[in-house]
């Protein structure tokens, strides 16, 4: 499948470039979109001068209108012969977990083999997409920042462990062609030991803030450790902007995903 360009907005040439965080969009968005309604709101030049270290990474995926529940994908994973509609919306989403990885893997490769520096985040179905991609990729990252988002295809995952989400649903990320030395999976460094920052808004109308909860509970049974917010709706009239409260949160896990995270004496 092919894909927009990338949207970049890198730190100035003075900063040297030390971290990277990839924000997904809201289904029905793209990449610049995000990229434009984030750098429009009121935190935007504190976050900017708080994170000059930081390159900031807006792709553009094909959501495809997923509903939260996925229910025209489960039956994919069990049925013999799935339909047409529930195989290319499985791939689709399968693609798009790949393209993203692709994507971590090339940052971690900027900043010379430290996925710890790495942060991966969205918004709705951009979350939900930064939360397989953490699963079926199996890398230990600097931290995952989700807001109103849920886990596609819980109920069919629910008693799997792990590695077998990495051997069932992954697509290989490695390429015989890469020259990257790079081993994203050390044993030193379990996916499990990324931290979590969820957000959901309780009046949240688009994708209901129970499968936000039944997500963080999957995610914590299998060793997250995860930050949960519950938030009502903000001033900003565009209900998936995160408020000021959840811009805080989300810049506080940002400085946590540096050395002091990986000490162990961070808050998440």
């Amino acid at each position: 499948m092919q894909y927009p360009p990338i949207h970049y907005i890198n730190p100035n040439p003075c900063d040297a470039h030390t971290h990277t965080l990839i924000l997904l969009h809201m289904d029905g968005s793209t990449g610049p979109e995000f990229a434009d309604m984030l750098f429009s709101s009121p935190q935007s030049s504190e976050m900017k001068a708080r994170f000059a270290n930081w390159r900031l990474v807006f792709p553009t995926l094909a959501h495809n209108h997923v509903p939260y529940d996925f229910t025209q994908v489960k039956g994919y994973l069990s049925s013999a012969d799935p339909t047409l509609q529930e195989k290319s919306a499985f791939n689709a989403f399968r693609e798009s977990i790949f393209h993203v990885g692709t994507i971590v893997k090339s940052e971690i490769e900027a900043l010379h083999g430290k996925p710890q520096n790495v942060v991966l985040g969205g918004i709705g179905m951009g979350c939900a997409t930064a939360l397989w991609t953490l699963l079926a990729h199996h890398i230990r990252l600097g931290g995952l920042v989700g807001v109103n988002g849920w886990l596609p295809l819980l109920q069919a995952i629910a008693k799997w462990t792990l590695e077998e989400i990495k051997q069932d649903f992954c697509l290989p990320l490695d390429d015989e062609a890469s020259s990257a030395s790079v081993d994203y999976r050390d044993s030193d460094q379990h996916v499990w030991n990324t931290p979590i920052l969820l957000g959901h808004r309780g009046d949240e109308e688009m994708v209901r803030i129970e499968a936000g909860r039944e997500a963080k509970h999957w995610l914590e049974t299998k060793g997250f450790l995860v930050e949960w917010c519950e938030y009502q709706r903000g001033q900003i009239p565009d209900h998936w902007l995160p408020d000021s409260k959840e811009l805080d949160d989300i810049m506080f896990l940002l400085e946590c995903s540096t050395d002091v995270l990986d000490q162990g004496r961070a808050r998440l």
